[in-house]
């Protein structure tokens, strides 16, 4: 099912591109057409509208903040729920009922250094970046939708504090499974060790879903420090 719903949502993206991106593709300027140029309809309509109901009704304010996992894996509920609202309303061309509070609370919720989770001297949480790097992909998608100059300070504030902080550590990130615990965590995963500066997950390697947020943001304000950290 999931190569056909691939394959429809490309067959839609062909038929149903303004004007105006197909003036893009003049002398070989060429760029992926925006959800918003795009109308979607049939059974795909159909599923996104369905999971659209879902996380507006389960996924909110007082939700999403006081996540049972808010602790071992900050930002991760919160990230997740704006990145899909987010992406959902663009495809729909609907307005989520929640999203706009949920945006303006989140300050509320970051630790002094505009960031979720705790302040970590000389060390790396997987988990923490992880959690994080979903509340990039959310925020990102928000400001590519809102241009909130509010937003784009937050996206800032998380890449400048958090992630170009570890500079130097993601060359020692340890990647040797010998020295993995086998056997320990949970499911949703847990910390399960610290080894050097980096405090490690049983989600192996779950920092890369971190690094997923910060390409993202780098799409956004190409500085040649966040390419280091990237690369």
């Amino acid at each position: 099912m999931i190569p056909f719903l691939k394959i429809s949502l490309c067959i839609t993206a062909i038929v149903a591109i303004t004007k105006a991106d197909a003036q893009q593709n003049v002398n070989g300027n060429t760029r992926p057409a925006s959800l918003e140029a795009i109308t979607i309809k049939g059974e795909l309509a159909t599923r996104i509208e369905k999971n659209f109901d879902r996380v507006e009704n389960l996924y909110q304010p007082d939700y999403i903040f006081k996540s049972k996992n808010a602790v071992t894996w900050p930002g991760d509920a919160e990230g997740r729920a704006i990145l899909a609202l987010v992406l959902d309303a663009r495809a729909l061309k609907r307005t989520p009922r929640y999203l706009d509070e949920i945006i303006a609370e989140l300050p509320k919720h970051l630790n002094k250094q505009g960031y979720f989770g705790p302040v970590y001297d000389g060390a790396m949480n997987e988990q923490q970046l992880s959690g994080n790097g979903w509340v990039l992909r959310g925020l990102c998608a928000y400001y590519e939708w809102k241009h909130d100059q509010k937003v784009l300070a937050m996206i800032k504030d998380i890449v400048n504090n958090l992630f170009l902080k570890g500079e130097g550590k993601y060359k020692i990130y340890p990647i040797d499974p010998a020295k993995r615990k086998k056997d320990e965590g949970q499911v949703i995963g847990s910390i399960v060790k610290s080894d050097g500066q980096w405090i490690i997950s049983s989600d192996t390697g779950c920092v890369l879903i971190g690094m997923d947020g910060l390409i993202n943001a780098y799409k956004l304000m190409p500085n040649p420090k966040i390419k280091e950290v990237i690369d």
